[in-house]
């Protein structure tokens, strides 16, 4: 449900109504509850699996902008090598 989650939502109301089509219906293991996307449940918890899948891909894309942005004032400049022991200069004795 994630990856639906990453689509726009006209998308999603074609999705639901192309398995309402076919009569798909989603079964929930742990739960046995069976969602059929031909009555009206079925289709607002499909529209809920999509509005939290669509939630957490923007807590994510928030807390990779704020990682990024907090390690910006300590990285090392564009271009610079890793801070590592200068090899030794070949000069033995």
């Amino acid at each position: 449900m994630i990856n639906i989650g990453r689509r726009a939502d006209r998308d999603l109301y074609e999705i639901a109504d192309s398995l309402a089509e076919r009569e798909v219906r989603f079964t929930i293991i742990d739960t046995g509850m069976t969602v059929n996307f031909n009555d009206p449940f079925g289709k607002m918890f499909f529209g809920q699996l999509a509005l939290f899948a669509e939630f957490e891909r923007h807590l994510i894309a928030m807390r990779t902008n704020e990682g990024l942005a907090a390690a910006a004032p300590v990285a090392a400049p564009a271009g610079a090598s890793p801070s590592s022991p200068r090899p030794p200069s070949g000069k033995h004795g």
